[in-house]
């Protein structure tokens, strides 16, 4: 059995952000919320207690990623600007 449940990043944050997700969660959609961005993670109810620590990085456009293994998620129009959603992959 499936549901989308939400996860919540700072939006203002320089550095990357870790977060404790449930192993082989998607993260389907993010959207702007108050000074967060909220991550809409697609999982499995089934699996929600095996988690994995998952680092995610907000870009402008044109900002450099320290890191060669990446996966974009997704963008969204801030009242900060247009913000990026990468995800840093360990152990690649």
């Amino acid at each position: 059995m499936k549901t989308i449940r939400e996860y919540y990043i700072d939006k203002k944050c320089l550095t990357p952000t870790t977060i404790y997700l449930p192993r082989d969660a998607e993260v389907v959609n993010i959207s702007e919320l108050g000074d967060q961005l909220v991550l809409f993670v697609l999982l499995d109810i089934n699996k929600q207690f095996t988690t994995d620590l998952r680092t995610f990085k907000i870009c402008r456009s044109g900002e450099n990623i320290y890191s060669d293994a990446v996966k974009y998620i997704s963008s969204v129009n801030t009242d900060i600007g247009i913000r990026h959603v990468v995800e840093i992959i360990r152990g690649v």
